[in-house]
């Protein structure tokens, strides 16, 4: 199908999605050359094309700054940021986005072995850097349009929703047991804050939802 061009995205050669289908299960690594910036139009000032710029630009100087680094961390960031840049401008669909579980095997594949409980964390150390990444039932995706971003919070409201539902029917549960004489949340006035804000009838949808597979595992993860 012809494919319509994103602002500040590049788009797919006739014939690139098919290539790249039969090398997939064969292919070590990927570069893509000639490198280079982002390179927009600089006629085009709509939403997208702003946050596409300079989304990548902010990766491509996390790039610079880790890429040549002998901090195995800060290595694994750039090959784990250079995987998502690569699958989000030069794939299509489902492909724009790498699981959690693959992540290890392409550090592997550049003598780096990372646990995918290490991998999330180091995810973490990337969105802190202010690069978003988008987590979706598709995997990690680099948040390049407005869209992205979309599908980022509504997987934040999903993972943080059930959570804060979780607490909130265990600070129930202790203070029917203690006859109301203990609050979990007397410690915690911001978790307490989130806690009530989320009893509210505008969120209380998302207490009604069942935790997803990603809230179970950032809770096991510790993070």
């Amino acid at each position: 199908p012809p494919h319509v061009r994103r602002p500040g995205l590049r788009t797919p050669l006739p014939g690139t999605l098919t290539f790249r289908a039969l090398l997939r299960n064969k292919e070590f690594a990927i570069t893509a050359w000639p490198p280079r910036e982002y390179e927009g139009d600089p006629d085009d000032t709509s939403e997208d094309a702003t946050i596409a710029g300079q989304a990548e630009l902010r990766v491509q100087a996390l790039l610079r700054q880790y890429e040549e680094s002998v901090n195995l961390e800060e290595r694994a960031i750039a090959i784990i940021l250079e995987a998502l840049l690569f699958a989000r401008l030069f794939e299509d669909g489902a492909d724009q986005s790498i699981y959690a579980d693959h992540l290890p095997t392409i550090l592997a594949q550049h003598g780096i072995e990372m646990s995918t409980r290490q991998v999330r964390s180091l995810v973490g150390v990337v969105r802190d850097k202010g690069v978003i990444v988008a987590g979706s039932p598709n995997g990690y995706k680099l948040a390049l349009t407005a869209a992205d971003i979309g599908e980022y919070l509504t997987h934040t409201e999903g993972i943080v929703g059930p959570m804060l539902g979780r607490v909130g029917r265990a600070r129930q549960s202790v203070k029917a047991d203690t006859s109301g004489r203990y609050d979990i949340l007397s410690r915690s006035d911001t978790l307490r804050a989130l806690v009530e804000a989320s009893a509210d009838a505008s969120l209380a949808a998302l207490e009604d939802e069942a935790p997803s597979e990603d809230a179970d595992a950032v809770l096991e993860d510790g993070a």
